[in-house]
């Protein structure tokens, strides 16, 4: 009967132990998907920001550079056209 009931409390200490070790992992997998979530959203914001960076500097040679900027359109328009046709 002794040995029953040692049975029956080393069953009961690996379900415990076993319980934790879920509970462990299942906050590690949240703190883990949180980090990745926020990288995530702090990347797209600074490409977002360099993006609009970047649109304003070229609207910004576009408008000092209206005669360039029409010359090079052309030159790529006509080069894209010319590959399209290849």
């Amino acid at each position: 009967m002794n040995e029953l009931n040692n049975n029956s409390d080393k069953i009961q200490n690996l379900k415990e132990k076993a319980q934790n070790a879920g509970e462990n992992l299942k906050d590690k997998a949240q703190y883990v998907s949180e980090n990745v979530k926020n990288k995530a959203t702090d990347l797209g914001q600074e490409a977002l920001e360099k993006t609009k960076y970047v649109q304003e500097q070229f609207a910004d040679y576009v408008r000092s550079h209206p005669y360039k900027s029409l010359g090079l359109a052309f030159i790529v328009g006509a080069l894209f056209s010319r590959l399209k046709n290849n």
